[in-house]
């Protein structure tokens, strides 16, 4: 399974979210609100003959400062598990993403994080465990 096409497809379903920047590839000063998605984890090989490899992709959103309350508000509705808003029905809106890999479920969020950036704020966000099956 070819990786591009699945974070091209995955970065599409995201920018059905209004109000937030979406990147298919890691950002190296992201400003928010952003998300970005990279890999986490590949297992190679699951089936006999290249039949099946499972992808693990994080999506890393920043909704802005830990002081402000919208920050706050906008990704309580990222987090929802539906609605307009939601990360993970937005991600599992086309669960094929476009027939790039066979299946795909978002597996966890890990709850609110702070993130460091060098000569910047703090900014609050999450990241979601998306499970790619190809």
């Amino acid at each position: 399974m070819d990786i591009t096409p699945v974070r091209l497809a995955l970065a599409d379903n995201l920018s059905a979210i209004s109000g937030i920047q979406v990147s298919a590839y890691m950002l190296p000063n992201p400003t928010p609100p952003t998300v970005h998605i990279y890999p986490a984890e590949i297992q190679y090989d699951l089936a006999m003959d290249r039949g099946m490899d499972l992808f693990y992709l994080t999506v890393q959103a920043l909704s802005g400062s830990p002081d402000d309350r919208a920050a706050q508000q906008n990704l309580d509705a990222y987090l929802s598990g539906d609605g307009e808003q939601s990360f993970k029905a937005a991600i599992e809106a086309d669960r094929t993403l476009g027939g790039s890999c066979d299946d795909l479920i978002v597996e966890s969020m890990s709850g609110y994080r702070l993130y460091s950036f060098q000569d910047r704020a703090p900014a609050l966000g999450a990241e979601w465990r998306v499970r790619i099956i190809g």
